[in-house]
């Protein structure tokens, strides 16, 4: 059971609501994104394309590419029907179910074609999702470095057809500062 922290959702202003919704129609025009206050890292997609991401999530995202990475990755677990294991916190010592790094590899791939599409940089994801990794002791279970190193190196070996990816944008500094 989640904490009660989870379902309440944060008072955000307009500009921010309508920022991180701009940021999820790109990827899929039926998405939607609220924020939730929770201090953990935790991503949600619910039923109707809507994505949950917790203020904890957000704090550590350096960049609008990570944060429409994160958005893209878990609209892809929500389309293939899959449960993500990043953003969850397993039991310690909880074994990984047999299928999860095959999820979440299939779940990245998809990510990266939808954040390609959108002009976003791709590598950003995969440098968060590797920063995180680092952070959590029962995330080894999910996903492994070399997992992440093989698909960045796949990355880069593909003639990226953007030479002028989206990072970062002042909309996501604003964001930031509305949410301290």
């Amino acid at each position: 059971m989640l904490p009660l922290a989870w379902f309440v959702l944060l008072s955000q202003d307009p500009a921010t609501g309508n920022y991180i919704n701009r940021i999820a129609r790109k990827l899929s025009p039926a998405a939607a994104v609220r924020f939730v206050n929770d201090p953990d890292v935790r991503a949600t997609p619910l039923p109707a394309g809507r994505i949950d991401l917790s203020t904890g999530l957000f704090a550590r995202l350096r960049n609008e590419a990570e944060l429409a990475g994160v958005v893209a990755h878990e609209l892809a677990h929500r389309a293939a029907g899959t449960d993500c294991v990043r953003f969850v916190h397993p039991e310690p010592h909880a074994l990984p179910r047999p299928d999860d790094r095959e999820n979440e590899r299939q779940a990245d791939q998809a990510a990266i074609r939808a954040l390609t599409k959108a002009g976003y940089d791709p590598a950003a994801m995969l440098e968060f999702f590797s920063k995180y990794r680092r952070e959590g002791e029962n995330l080894t279970t999910a996903y492994s470095a070399e997992d992440l190193l093989i698909e960045k190196l796949q990355l880069e070996a593909t003639d990226h057809p953007l030479k002028d990816a989206i990072v970062n944008t002042p909309d996501f500094d604003r964001a930031r500062e509305s949410m301290k």
